[in-house]
Order: C-alpha cells, then structure tokens, then sequence
C-alpha cells in the first residue's frame, strides 16, 4: 500500500526537525556545517527513503513472476556512501593536526536519522537524536575527568649553517617530547624551518616545558634565526 500524503510530510517534517536540533548543537560551537546543512542532510536523506518505499509499489510486477523491478534498499544503501563526500568537504587539515571529524561523524549519522525517519521508525530517529545530542553536549565534560596528551608546534628557523645531523640529534633526544616533524630547507634564502609537533601530558605545565626547551635551543649555540611556538 502507498504511504499517504499525510504520513511522507510527517516523516519528512520529523526528520528535518531531527537534523536540524543536531545542526544548532553545531552552530553554538561556532562550525561550518549547522543548522541549515544538517536539516537539509536529514531532509534529503529522509526523502531518498520515501523514494526507496515508494518506487517499487509505482512499479511492481515483472512479467508473471511476481518479482520487482526495484529494490527498495538501492537508493537507500547510496545514500550511506554518499553522505561520506559532503563529510569529507568538512575535514580540514591544519598543519600536523585535523579538525571537522566531529562535525563530519555528526553529517554522517544525521543522515541515518533521516534514513530511519524516511522509512517511519520514528522511535529509532527520536532515540539516534537524544544520544547524539548527549554525545556532543555531555561528553566534552567527561573527557575533562581523565589526562589525555595535548599537542602544541614549535616552528624554528635556523640559517643552512646548521648539520642535519645536529639537528636530528637535538630533536631525537630521549628527554625531547616531539611527536613528528617537518624539516625544509631554502637554498635561495639560505634558510632551514623545522616543524616540531611537541606532545605535553599536562597542559598547565606547557609554557614551562616549552620555556625550558627554548633555553635549551638558546643554549646549544645553534644558528637560529626565529622561534615560535603555539597550541593548533
């Protein structure tokens, strides 16, 4: 049986309704995708599910078989690979770091509360939403009660005068806390910038760890030219 016009504006209301609450959540942390990119993720996600129900009772029958010329989960299974390229548009990479994989995930499973709304399971749609919500809005604060590592760059410039060798050493050494680097060398302004990403267990301690290390770079009698560090 047909869904009637009253039930495909109810499931699209819903799940425009449901993506869009996600999308605000998005928007008061100050994010690109928000309430309108969310709403309308969910909207056309719930749509191609009405599409995926509807399009095999307009064409039902082959021959005398009784078999469908469509099946209703192809458009349906589309959508999840899909939503994978408007998620990737909002994945930025910043120097050694990557930023937008939240807001990507939050693309990625508003599209499944349409899917779930498109296809009238309002409960699964409702429930999706209430603990995407409590992982957005709650979570940040759990992950305050345990120690994790912060990251911060430390860019330094030293004139060609400097051996690599002298620097891998520097760098390598087992009370140095660097994660990875960068190293580029500039034969026309006889330049040599090194990127450093520096792993520190506590933040309160980051400007004495990285105070400590620049006395130390001072200390060494290296060719530097500029030093600069920072948190991404």
């Amino acid at each position: 049986m047909l869904i009637s016009h009253q039930d495909i504006l109810i499931r699209l209301c819903v799940a425009s309704i449901l993506g869009g609450i996600v999308g605000i959540e998005r928007n008061i942390h100050g994010r690109p995708a928000g309430l309108r990119t969310h709403l309308l993720v969910s909207l056309g996600s719930s749509t191609f599910m009405v599409l995926s129900v509807l399009i095999p009772h307009l064409y039902p029958l082959s021959g005398t078989r009784g078999v469908f010329f469509s099946d209703p989960a192809r458009i349906a299974a589309q959508i999840v690979t899909g939503i994978g390229f408007l998620g990737a548009g909002v994945i930025i990479k910043d120097g050694l770091n990557i930023r937008g994989l939240t807001t990507a995930a939050c693309l990625w499973a508003t599209a499944g509360i349409g899917m779930a709304a498109g296809a009238g399971l309002f409960f699964v749609a409702i429930v999706a939403t209430l603990i995407a919500l409590i992982g957005l809005v709650f979570f940040p604060w759990v992950e305050k009660l345990y120690k994790k590592d912060y990251y911060y760059m430390l860019t330094i410039v030293f004139s060609n005068r400097l051996p690599l060798e002298e620097l891998l050493c520097f760098i390598q050494a087992p009370e140095f806390p660097y994660r990875n680097f960068e190293y580029e060398r500039n034969f026309e302004t006889q330049q040599t910038e090194v990127q450093i990403s520096l792993s520190i267990k506590h933040k309160e301690e980051a400007p004495q760890v990285m105070d400590d290390l620049v006395k130390r770079i001072e200390q060494k009698g290296l060719p530097l030219i500029s030093l600069k560090w920072f948190a991404p």
